[in-house]
């Protein structure tokens, strides 16, 4: 009887390390997908702040400028609006893109760290949350 028991223990104790180790490789997962989300989401920004900024920059030029003519004046202005327009739609997708794949990664990060590892001899270890 006694035999029996701890036998069933130790395949409950198995079956709970091979569950608890296919959910850590698969937060591990997640945390890879969320990260690479977030850098490319940077990445999108900081390319539509750029062009942002290249479009103010042209659309100054073009009001400012005396030596050019009015038909230059107005290529420059609507070169610098439709740069600013493309600048634009990168950074709003970018940031929005940065800040789930953020929010991702830290849920599934917080996640990871609250998982209890077993340890090979059956027992228990708690996991430690720092706040």
């Amino acid at each position: 009887m006694i035999h029996a028991l701890l036998v069933s223990l130790l395949v409950i104790t198995a079956t709970a390390h091979a569950e608890l180790k296919q959910e850590q490789a698969q937060l591990t997962l997640q945390v890879r997908s969320a990260r690479f989300q977030r850098n490319l989401g940077w990445g999108l920004a900081a390319v539509g702040f750029g062009l942002l900024a290249a479009g103010a920059v042209a659309t100054g030029f073009g009001i400012d400028d005396a030596t050019q003519s009015y038909d230059q004046h107005v290529v420059e202005v609507l070169a610098g609006v439709g740069t600013m327009a493309v600048g634009l739609a990168f950074a709003i997708p970018g940031m929005v893109l940065a800040l789930r794949g953020q929010n991702a990664m830290t849920d599934a990060t917080w996640r990871l760290r609250a998982i209890a590892a077993p340890v090979p001899s059956g027992g228990m270890v708690g996991a430690r949350l720092l706040f």
